[in-house]
Formats: C-alpha cells, structure tokens, sequence
C-alpha cells in the first residue's frame, strides 16, 4: 500500500505540534510566586500551579497568544 500525502505529512505536522509545546513550556515558566500562576488559588513552597488543570490550561493560553 503506497502512502498518500496526509500519511506522508502526518510527522512532520507531530513534530510541528511537539515544538510548539516545548516552545510555550518555555515561554511559561513562571517564578514561583506562593499563587498558581493561572487561577491565583494560594499554593506553598515553590509551586507555580495548583493541578496539571490549571497548568495545561496556562500553557494552551500560551500557545494561542503565541500561534493565534
């Protein structure tokens, strides 16, 4: 069975997916400031989010004011 166009382009397209993650990761780190960084709950030490809710909500708000 031959690949068609999509099959062909389906990596190229996870990798753009993976970079840009990577990327609003990077863009996201915040310092900890005792508040998570996206609903402002009050947190200890050296957190930045209070849930991996919180924390992928932050970083898919990156990527779009990033990627539109």
């Amino acid at each position: 069975m031959m690949a068609n166009e999509a099959d062909k382009s389906q990596p190229s397209q996870e990798l753009a997916i993976v970079l840009a993650v990577r990327q609003a990761r990077k863009a996201s780190e915040l310092t900890p400031t005792g508040h998570c960084g996206y609903c402002g709950t009050a947190l200890a030490g050296e957190l930045r989010f209070c849930d991996a809710d919180c924390r992928d909500d932050y970083e898919r708000q990156a990527l779009r004011r990033r990627y539109g």
